[in-house]
């Protein structure tokens, strides 16, 4: 990355996808694996968690419970199921714990073929 290059240097070096990742557009993915791990809950709990990884990222996203059960009404329940699968994913403005911050959510509907996609 050049120095002349726009970032949001707040999640330099993050694991996963932040809200600003996203510079404000929707953008639509394919899901490229699911991973099942432990991670730190806001309150400091272990808790699992599906991550899921996205053809071109090497950074995971982590839905909450609510973006799970939009991505179970439109693929089904099957972590392996959701492999191959495309969602579009966007910003918006939300916070956690007072802090205002730009969270991620999952557009509730199958995005449409590309064109020229087979």
């Amino acid at each position: 990355m050049a120095a002349s290059d726009d970032f949001d240097f707040v999640s330099v070096g993050a694991k996963y996808i932040a809200g600003a990742d996203l510079k404000g557009k929707d953008v639509t993915v394919a899901i490229e694996r699911v991973e099942c791990k432990v991670v730190k809950s806001r309150t400091g709990e272990d808790e699992e968690v599906p991550i899921l990884y996205f053809a071109g990222s090497k950074k995971g996203y982590i839905p909450n419970k609510t973006m799970r059960k939009v991505l179970a009404k439109l693929y089904g329940r099957s972590a392996r199921g959701l492999v191959g699968k495309r969602i579009t994913l966007y910003p918006v403005e939300t916070s956690i714990g007072g802090e205002p911050m730009v969270g991620i959510r999952i557009r509730p509907v199958v995005p449409a073929e590309e064109k020229g996609a087979a």
